[in-house]
């Protein structure tokens, strides 16, 4: 790798921040000058800490140019204190793929890129016209009636089975309905009603 960026991490919690904690940084990768040195699909880029490579991976950035960085941290890091080992490498044209670097950094990763990714995942209520279209999964019909009380689900399969994790999606409503749509996301760690001491909230 011919260029290197230094990434500090600190702690701003009163409490000790546990080895393994997710982290996403958001770039632009033209303003900081990696877009012309980096690989024009950024696979060089690699997270290292005090030399030896981690699992890191790279997602599509909420503003235009931007790319986020996401991996795990590897040491403890007590409140308060920083943690300066990691480095950002990149300008490799011969740099190896990193395989099941995403299943590393992620508890749970659907990207909807296998048509049958959501077979394998999910269990739709059996009204719901869903399918996956072009890297994303596409809900075409709701019945008509449903309520807060009686929706229309998609159901994990299995959640992950850590400890602790968190779920976010991007969500985009195209209707060409003069009536706008409604849509509502509830995450049931638990079935409904149960009382579960474990599930904080």
């Amino acid at each position: 790798w011919t260029f290197r960026r230094k990434i500090a991490i600190k702690n701003n919690l009163e409490g000790d921040l546990k080895a393994g904690y997710p982290v996403q940084i958001e770039f632009a990768a033209e303003y900081l000058g990696i877009q012309t040195k980096a690989k024009a699909d950024f696979s060089d880029l690699a997270v290292a800490h005090r030399g030896k490579r981690i699992p890191s991976t790279l997602l599509p950035g909420r503003s235009a140019g931007c790319r986020i960085l996401c991996f795990r941290t590897v040491a403890d890091l007590a409140g308060g204190a920083r943690d300066e080992g990691y480095a950002l490498y990149y300008g490799n044209p011969a740099a190896p793929a990193q395989p099941g670097a995403r299943e590393a950094v992620f508890d749970l990763h659907e990207d909807f890129s296998d048509a049958d990714s959501f077979a394998k995942r999910f269990a739709a209520d059996k009204d719901l016209a869903v399918k996956v279209q072009d890297g994303a999964l596409v809900l075409r019909d709701v019945p008509p009636g449903r309520t807060d009380a009686t929706p229309a689900r998609i159901v994990f399969k299995a959640l992950p089975a850590s400890a602790g994790f968190s779920l976010s999606f991007d969500l985009e409503i195209d209707s060409t309905n003069a009536s706008a749509p409604g849509f509502a996301v509830n995450v049931d760690l638990r079935e409904p009603g149960t009382d579960d001491a474990t599930v904080a909230k």
